[in-house]
């Protein structure tokens, strides 16, 4: 049970983390924008 609680939030991080990267590459961060 524990185990697939690992796995689907693994799952989620890696969907979040590519949606972020994608945010990031199509518009400007705070930092870039000055």
């Amino acid at each position: 049970m524990y185990d697939q609680d690992k796995i689907i939030a693994s799952r989620i991080m890696k969907v979040h983390a590519s949606a972020e990267t994608a945010c990031i590459d199509s518009r400007p961060t705070e930092e870039e924008i000055g």
